[in-house]
């Protein structure tokens, strides 16, 4: 890459944020790195946020505003995709908060390294508190090609599946959009962006500051929504199994992992309106992974695991309830 620091986009998904919006966007448009286009795509936000959009575009030439009929985040997104015009992007959501030079940085080590995806932390704070304090560290930087990395991103390890405090190359999300309509849409869209990649690096700079609310996706009371990852994790190891083979063996033991904390979130908040089906759709599905691939290859720990719930998911689930295990 030459010297030059290419047009960068950055896509701001908004509706009802008019508490954070200003917040979030005043800390895009003071980056150091300036070469930028601001997509911000109000998604029929019903409060001040449309408004507070089309304020910015007045302020800053940069900002762009795409108004567009309530369809959800993923929705959104998808729109910020197909208008963006950089070489490179970032998604940041639009109560957070960025630092700074964290667009620098991150192209710094992009230009240094050659890396199709920068990766760096991600630093959660309670609404209401101030930013927390960012510790100096030495700053080792960690490079991947796509199925290290789609190996940690699977085990939440080193590289994480939210795709904010990311740097991409543009060309990895061609014909890669989000699925409309899904609660948690970014666990159905990271893996294929990484599987679009050469090489990835994590950069262990804190540099995005993650706002917890009531409202955040993250501050939610548990939610039966949220079974609808098992759906993610269901394509990604058939994914796997057309790209990466050799990570089929991990891709399926994190379904069934995650099929039994579900059903055992189903159990322990068994008042939920419906939880007897959406706790029928994971047995199914569950049995159905299981006989296909089995748990041979697992260690012997993790085989008794899904054996003993593949037997008797309600009776394993409240056992572990009552002993305090996998809440």
């Amino acid at each position: 890459m030459s010297d030059e620091k290419p047009l960068t986009s950055i896509i701001v998904p908004v509706y009802n944020v008019e508490k954070y919006l200003d917040e979030c966007l005043q800390s895009i448009v003071s980056q150091s790195y300036t070469n930028i286009e601001i997509l911000l795509i109000d998604d029929g936000s019903l409060d001040a946020s449309g408004d507070i959009c089309d304020e910015w575009s007045i302020k800053d030439s940069r900002v762009k505003v795409i108004h567009q009929k309530n369809a959800g985040a993923a929705a959104a997104k998808n729109t910020g995709l197909r208008n963006m015009s950089g070489d490179l992007f970032v998604i940041v959501d639009s109560d957070d908060i960025l630092a700074s030079d964290i667009l620098l940085e991150q192209w710094n080590v992009m230009k240094e390294t050659g890396a199709d995806i920068v990766e760096s932390e991600l630093i959660k704070f309670n609404d209401g508190s101030e930013l927390p304090y960012i510790r100096k560290i030495e700053e080792v930087l960690e490079t991947f090609n796509a199925e290290q990395a789609l190996a940690e991103l699977m085990q939440n390890r080193k590289l994480h599946q939210t795709p904010v405090c990311k740097l991409y190359k543009v060309q990895l999300a061609k014909k890669v959009e989000f699925v409309p309509g899904t609660y948690i849409d970014d666990e159905f869209w990271t893996y294929r962006i990484f599987g679009n990649a050469i090489k990835i690096v994590k950069f262990p700079r804190a540099g995005y500051f993650y706002r917890q609310h009531s409202s955040s996706t993250m501050g939610r009371a548990y939610s039966v929504n949220r079974t609808v990852i098992l759906d993610a994790f269901e394509q990604r190891i058939y994914y796997m199994e057309q790209r990466f083979p050799e990570l089929v063996l991990i891709a399926v033991r994190t379904y069934l992992g995650t099929c039994i904390y579900h059903y055992q979130k189903l159990c322990e908040f068994s008042d939920i309106k419906e939880s007897s089906l959406y706790k029928a759709k994971i047995r199914t599905n569950y049995k159905k992974v299981y006989k296909k691939y089995g748990t041979s290859n697992m260690d012997l720990k993790k085989r008794i695991r899904f054996i003993m719930f593949r037997l008797c998911p309600e009776g394993y689930c409240k056992i572990n309830l009552l002993l305090g295990k996998g809440k």
